[in-house]
């Protein structure tokens, strides 16, 4: 008897911890309206968050009514934003003054430059101006960590290469 009623009272526990809960959504945008595809969205205080599609909707679960929800977004300053009971909310975020000069995008953040302990490499633009090539992406080859070109042809103006970045495809310079 004993064991059924622990085992009524832990599921009517559960039921209730989940009726507080409640989904919104809505869109984040640049003060110019336009859509931001990737924005952070997640709930202060808990592990609940998400990132906009390419409409800039999002979808999030929140632990109760009065839930604050922080929205970042590279290159715009952070915003919190009271739930206050709507299932609907739209945030417009303002463009950040601050110089990124000095961060690197690592999966869903940043990070300082000099925390970074993989490779990262920049060149300056006399330094490529230098080496005499019809194509930047040739003029790349040797100076960047990790980076191989290769031209599949040598006909005139045919100068386009195909970039490898450690051994993966990433993209196909053309230069006109």
């Amino acid at each position: 008897m004993k064991k059924s009623l622990v085992f009524f009272l832990l599921c009517v526990f559960a039921i209730g911890a989940r009726a507080q809960q409640m989904q919104v959504s809505g869109k984040v945008t640049d003060e110019k309206g336009e859509v931001l595809i990737g924005a952070t969205v997640s709930e202060i205080g808990t592990k609940n968050g998400t990132v906009t599609d390419f409409d800039g909707h999002f979808n999030v679960s929140v632990s109760k009514k009065n839930a604050q929800l922080v929205v970042s977004y590279l290159g715009f300053e952070t915003k919190t934003v009271d739930v206050a009971g709507r299932i609907k909310l739209n945030v417009v975020l303002k463009t950040s003054k601050q110089t990124l000069q000095e961060l690197v995008v690592v999966g869903y953040g940043t990070q300082k430059k000099a925390s970074v302990t993989g490779a990262i490499s920049s060149i300056n633009q006399t330094l490529l101006k230098q080496t005499p090539t019809a194509n930047i992406s040739n003029a790349l080859v040797g100076k960047v960590t990790g980076l191989t070109a290769i031209q599949a042809s040598g006909e005139p103006g045919n100068d386009a290469s195909t970039l490898y970045i450690r051994g993966k495809v990433e993209f196909i310079v053309v230069i006109f």
